[in-house]
């Protein structure tokens, strides 16, 4: 059997796995030869495992067998000078920890003497100190506390550099098991050459305990939008990948199932499950059938199949595929590596929206076009202002071509109030039945030097009874759009430095003795 050397090449990722594809090149002889690729990582996909031969001569390959084995305790020795490193690195972490307490010591005493007046101007009083000799005190004082402080920070500095060399160390241990050897897949190939010749062989395999999952800066300076879109990537396969060709799919790899077969699509009238009690169960007699679990378990496997449909049209609608131009090497650790897509300027437009039932603010919000080739993931994004941070929102699944909002924070320039104005009891009784009369005041003041474009939204009651009625009387100016949940929508221009004012009354009737909940109080 032949050994075969090989290095990984090219990665793709999925959200959820990767494809790896190794390769190598090896002179072989005339005829049969078995090609043994030993060291890779265990429990690689075998439904997955692809081998290809390439050579200047006719070539077959006559089988393929895959098979784990366990590495011999060949390695014991390093696996000693390892323990010794981590024993000395644990000793060194115990120093470092004393000599910290103890400058941390002198630093205090030292602030302490700093502090001390009282016996300075006794000192200064019965003339055993001059107040030349008094600040040349305090000046050696002060710098035996700053020579103590640089050398904490070194400290510091020594202290963490030995906790990470710890954790390495620990990791590199573990990966040994007790008796020093670690498993491992080993694939063997058998193939045939009319001739004999070099070839290059590669193997296609793919790894479960790979993903990336999507991230993003967005930063608006200027009238500039700018979208840094990068990934944090899981790479825990037991392989490193040193300088391959790294390329991201935003699909996962074989979205395979069977197709899809239509079933009757029933409705029936609701059959409600009769409360179950044991005098009922045991006085039922033979002759009363109960309810057929079926019916019941019918209703909730047409809401099921349902859901699962669509999920499924959802992760194959769309798929981009990002290539890394750049080699790129990452450890197999558990630890996840950023790596940098793109950086691409989004088209925006810009407003405030303002919802005085719930924040007296004015929010600036950007309205952005996904005008990019590249489909955004669902991920996390921090916001940033002028290079100043924001915050972090999380955007949705976002098509090239589609449209979202992004709160960019409250801009303070623009004064909001909202008042309850009027609230009347009307002292008619119309059939038994109660009138109140409701207003309110909002009260937008722009104290910048430009016009503001403002959207404000609020709402009147949304009765979920009958016999509750619920009018809206009177609005000033009067709302751009009101919708069927009784929402009011008002498109503001905001002159320079000037003051808006929007009223609006409703009224709520209702049965005279019933009481009701969710009615404006003072």
């Amino acid at each position: 059997m032949i050994a075969f050397p090989s290095r990984v090449k090219e990665v793709t990722v999925f959200p959820s796995k990767a494809k790896v594809t190794r390769t190598g090149r090896l002179d072989l002889p005339k005829g049969v030869s078995e090609i043994s690729l030993s060291g890779l990582p265990p429990f690689i996909d075998i439904a997955s495992l692809q081998v290809s031969a390439r050579s200047e001569v006719p070539t077959t390959i006559l089988g393929i067998q895959e098979s784990r084995v366990f590495l011999s305790n060949a390695n014991q020795e390093e696996l000693e000078r390892l323990k010794q490193a981590l024993q000395e690195n644990n000793s060194n972490l115990e120093q470092i920890k004393a000599l910290l307490e103890g400058n941390q010591a002198l630093i205090t005493h030292c602030e302490n003497l700093l502090a001390e007046t009282r016996s300075v101007m006794f000192g200064l009083t019965n003339q055993k100190l001059s107040l030349e000799q008094h600040f040349e005190q305090v000046s050696t004082i002060s710098q035996h506390r700053e020579n103590y402080v640089a050398e904490r920070k070194e400290q510091l500095l020594r202290y963490e550099q030995l906790v990470k060399e710890g954790e390495i160390l620990k990791k590199q241990i573990k990966e040994y098991n007790a008796t020093g050897s670690t498993e491992a897949s080993q694939v063997v190939v058998s193939i045939n050459l009319e001739e004999a010749s070099p070839i290059e062989l590669t193997m296609i395999y793919e790894r479960e305990d790979c993903g990336w999952n999507p991230i993003y800066r967005l930063n608006l300076a200027g009238a500039k939008l700018s979208l840094d879109y990068a990934a944090e990537v899981r790479q825990m396969s037991g392989e490193d990948w040193q300088d391959v060709k790294l390329k991201l799919s935003t699909t996962e790899s074989r979205a395979y199932g069977p197709l899809p077969e239509l079933e009757p699509w029933f409705i029936q009238k609701y059959i409600p499950r009769p409360p179950v009690q044991p005098r009922m169960l045991k006085t039922m007699s033979s002759d009363m059938a109960p309810v057929p679990e079926a019916a019941y378990a019918t209703q909730a496997m047409m809401s099921m199949q349902v859901e699962e449909m669509e999920a499924v049209l959802e992760s194959k609608e769309y798929a981009v595929n990002f290539q890394v131009p750049y080699p790129v090497s990452m450890p197999s650790k558990d630890e996840p590596t950023r790596v940098n897509i793109t950086s691409v300027e989004l088209a925006y437009e810009q407003d405030l929206l303002v919802v005085p039932r719930l924040s007296q603010n004015a929010f600036r919000r950007l309205k952005i076009h996904n005008n990019t080739p590249f489909t955004l993931l669902p991920g996390q994004a921090t916001v940033f202002l002028d290079g100043d941070y924001l915050g972090e929102t999380q955007l949705k699944f976002q098509p090239e071509g589609s449209h979202f909002d992004i709160n960019y924070g409250i801009d303070g320039r623009i004064k909001v109030k909202r008042e309850l104005a009027r609230q009347e009891v009307s002292k008619k009784i119309l059939q038994e039945r109660t009138l109140n009369e409701y207003g309110y005041t909002i009260t937008l003041v722009n104290d910048t030097n430009s016009v503001q474009e403002c959207q404000v939204m609020d709402e009147i009651p949304l009765s979920r009874n009958d016999d509750i009625k619920v009018h809206l009387l009177e609005a000033s100016p009067k709302p751009d759009h009101a919708d069927d949940l009784n929402r009011l929508t008002w498109n503001v221009s905001l002159q320079p430095n000037a003051e808006v004012t929007l009223r609006y009354r409703f009224s709520v009737e209702y049965p005279r003795d019933a009481q009701l909940s969710g009615l404006p109080v003072d």
